[in-house]
């Protein structure tokens, strides 16, 4: 099977999202980043400015400004938001829906134009054969993938659901097929196609193709095309609505490969490279740091990394399997995670910053709010008692109001957290290797309502990560 090349363009495309969280920032972090891509520009990047508009050149493979050098038809382009300093960028005639990647063969209410070159070979269904396991087991979950359309998963457990492949071998899937039941309700009309090389699906995984609002049609299959950047040995379809209020189902699901494409302008180029895709979650294992950009995950390293109490340190705990925050009983409470080993430089940009929690149990209490400070100090030691913990000297809080429910088991992220990163990375005493704790006050949420996520004690999978993007000096 023919390797795709991979160039320097498909390894830097964040989507939407990830590129207006990136260059965001004052024009000389916006500097530093395209000078790691000057040769892809033709344009002068020192001269770039607020409302300027880039777009893809297919023909000589090179970013060009259309403000300020050229006349191009509407629709061929879309314009800078007043909010972020560079668009998503195409040479197709529309951009792609902002909620999906995806391109389906099928209608739904989030359609969107292809995000790749035509697929000249799809090559064989890469399900055939393989194992597969999910949520629950009401109906066997391999019964999906065995070539027979009159029966499949079932569940009859509570949403949200999930179905999960296992690959012989990696494989860089960017087609799903899925064949409806008789009972089109009980298919899921809002859906995420995510992989992963772990198998965990606990924050690491990538999120390649986002469905919401689907109708079915009996008989006819649900079709997706997507950009996928990599190979994954394993898949995951993780279900949020059906119209059912009694089963989830999936009768037989097809994925596959791309083996051969058409419509590219060379071996080196296809229209992926044109465009930015909607796939902007990153995980350590498709990390580009040979570009300057990394992507990494940081996990709790000892079981004292994360505790907690009230706020005024009374009720602390640095040993069970859960915390809260927010409000229980009429008390506000407050936590601490502390992260060990930050491999970040000195000088680094960070490009994005978060925190990713596991609900370990399902909590729905209204309002919850709740403030995260990073500890003011070029690198931290773990509290020792309540007392210790409500001392420390806390940057610029970031204000987490209105925290949805949460429901077990399902992670949830913090609201971004990088120029609070950026503060202590900035540090004169900040060194690669370096601790940082990150605390969490309740900040007025309402009487019994908190949050209650995993610790460290109770799942070294489980526990709270810090999710990381950055460019080194």
């Amino acid at each position: 099977m023919p390797k795709r090349s991979e160039s320097l363009l498909e390894k830097l495309k964040l989507g939407q999202q990830g590129w207006n969280e990136v260059l965001s920032r004052n024009a000389q972090r916006l500097n530093d980043i395209l000078l790691k891509v000057d040769g892809l520009l033709d344009v002068d990047i020192t001269n770039l400015a607020t409302g300027d508009v880039l777009w893809w050149n297919a023909s000589n493979q090179k970013f060009e400004n259309v403000n300020k050098a050229y006349a191009v038809s509407a629709g061929s382009v879309s314009s800078w938001s007043s909010e972020s300093s560079i668009m998503s960028v195409s040479s197709e005639s529309s951009e792609s829906s902002e909620s999906s990647n995806a391109s389906p063969s099928s209608d739904s209410s989030d359609s969107s134009s292809s995000n790749q070159a035509t697929c000249g070979d799809w090559g064989a269904d890469l399900t055939t054969a393989e194992t597969a396991t999910a949520s629950d087991d009401y109906n066997n979950p391999t019964w999906a993938i065995d070539g027979d359309t009159t029966h499949g998963w079932a569940s009859d457990e509570i949403l949200p659901e999930w179905w999960k492949i296992e690959l012989s071998s990696p494989a860089n899937v960017e087609r799903l097929r899925i064949y409806p039941y008789v009972n089109v309700d009980q298919h899921p009309t809002a859906f995420t196609f995510q992989g992963s090389n772990s198998g965990d699906f606990t924050g690491e995984q990538d999120t390649l193709l986002t469905v919401s609002g689907y109708v079915w049609t009996s008989g006819v299959w649900g079709d997706w095309e997507f950009v996928n950047g990599q190979n994954y040995r394993y898949y995951r379809i993780y279900i949020t609505a059906t119209n059912d209020a009694s089963y989830t189902r999936l009768n037989e699901i097809q994925m596959y490969q791309c083996d051969a494409r058409s419509g590219s302008s060379s071996s080196e180029s296809n229209s992926s490279e044109s465009s930015f895709s909607s796939h902007s979650s990153l995980s350590s294992e498709s990390s580009w740091s040979d570009d300057g950009i990394t992507n990494v995950t940081f996990d709790m390293i000892a079981n004292a990394d994360d505790g907690g109490g009230v706020d005024d340190g009374s009720g602390w705990n640095n040993t069970g399997v859960s915390l809260n925050f927010g409000n229980v009983s009429g008390s506000g409470y407050w936590n601490y995670f502390r992260y060990q080993n930050i491999t970040i430089p000195a000088g680094s940009t960070i490009l994005s910053a978060k925190l990713n929690f596991y609900a370990h149990t399902t909590k729905t209490g209204t309002t919850c709010n709740v403030n995260i400070y990073f500890e003011d100090e070029e690198t931290t030691t773990v509290p020792t008692s309540g007392a210790d913990m409500i001392s420390r000297s806390l940057g610029t809080p970031v204000a987490w109001s209105g925290i949805g429910s949460w429901t077990w088991p399902t992670r949830y992220d913090s609201p971004d957290l990088t120029e609070e990163l950026q503060a202590i990375i900035d540090k004169v005493g900040w060194a690669s290797g370096n601790a940082i704790t990150i605390h969490i006050k309740d900040n007025g949420s309402t009487s019994n309502a908190y949050r209650n996520t995993s610790t460290r004690n109770a799942s070294t999978a489980n526990a709270a990560d810090l999710i990381i993007q950055y460019m080194a000096p």
